[in-house]
């Protein structure tokens, strides 16, 4: 359906800008220069700004939600996103992108350009309206994925690096995390209980999407459908760094479906345990350490979002 049915002379915004996203550290001019540019478009686009304090993004995305605007718009990469969808959760309110992150996943499942504030601006000032599924960890929201095992430690390992920002720097220490986490590379045998039902999965690498990755996407963890109701495990079955770098690959091409090294679980209701006491996860890029056993929930068409019309 079309966002705006029957517009009004100007509608109200309100914008988060999270200065830690992953393509926004080391910008040039400052992320305050950034924050007024989109400010600038949005206006130009029939938007009023409602001001929005300082403080932590839950904080900001919580009086952004309470200020009566016509819409949130988040801008940062998934993890950010998520936060924004903690508070938006189950509520009216409708969330728009502007994508400033590492991956962006949600933001390219939406058909939301990234790398062009201008046409997401477009797209908020005439896109149409999803209602998409919400996962939970442990009660923390996310729209993408849940990663366990090497995974995880790569993204810890990228996470220490990334205060330079991105470029050519950025995918240079990506490459070394990637290496740091190959040495480390080993099988664990994990507990997965989907919808009651006990499974021994012995894996390297194991993550968790909001509804399956889709081959037809061809992007990295590309999803066609966003509201069909169910989380997919996927784990790999071979423990060698060739299989990682093979999945690597293949999750790099958009080919995951297809990897005959893969198993896939699927369910609306998950517990994840190990025998250790603690969990090391990567929650929409965002690196947490949670207590074993990790439940895993899913509420179904519960955040309304601005997404491309052909999306």
């Amino acid at each position: 359906m079309p966002f705006w049915v029957v517009p009004p002379a100007r509608r109200r915004a309100a914008l988060v800008l999270n200065d830690r996203a992953g393509a926004l550290l080391g910008r040039e001019g400052g992320v305050a220069a950034l924050a007024a540019a989109l400010a600038d478009g949005l206006a130009a686009a029939d938007f009023d700004i409602v001001p929005v304090g300082p403080g932590a993004l839950p904080h900001r995305f919580a009086e952004a939600r309470d200020c009566a605007a016509d819409l949130v718009v988040a801008g940062g990469g998934d993890g950010t996103i998520a936060c924004a969808a903690q508070a938006l959760c189950g509520l009216d309110g409708v969330l728009g992108i502007l994508p400033a992150g590492t991956a962006n996943l949600l933001a390219k499942d939406l058909g939301i350009p990234v790398g062009a504030p201008e046409g997401a601006i477009r797209i908020l000032q005439a896109g149409a309206v999803r209602t998409i599924d919400v996962g939970f960890i442990e009660g923390h929201a996310f729209l993408c994925a849940v990663m366990f095992g090497s995974p995880a430690r790569l993204g810890h390992h990228r996470e220490l690096g990334r205060e330079r920002g991105n470029g050519l720097n950025g995918w240079l220490r990506f490459g070394v995390a990637f290496l740091r986490a190959a040495r480390r590379h080993q099988a664990h045998h994990y507990d997965v209980v989907v919808d009651g039902v006990r499974h021994r999965v012995h894996t390297a690498a194991l993550t968790v999407t909001v509804n399956a990755l889709d081959d037809h996407a061809t992007r990295l963890f590309g999803r066609t459908c966003l509201d069909g109701g169910e989380l997919f495990v996927y784990a790999l079955r071979h423990r060698s760094v060739f299989a990682l770098l093979h999945l690597a690959f293949n999750v790099l091409r958009g080919r995951v479906a297809e990897d005959a090294s893969i198993s896939v679980l699927r369910g609306k209701d998950l517990i994840i345990s190990r025998r250790t006491g603690s969990l090391r996860v990567l929650v929409d890029g965002e690196e947490r350490l949670l207590r074993s056993p990790v439940h895993i929930t899913l509420m179904p068409r519960a955040l309304r979002v601005v997404a491309a019309a052909q999306a």
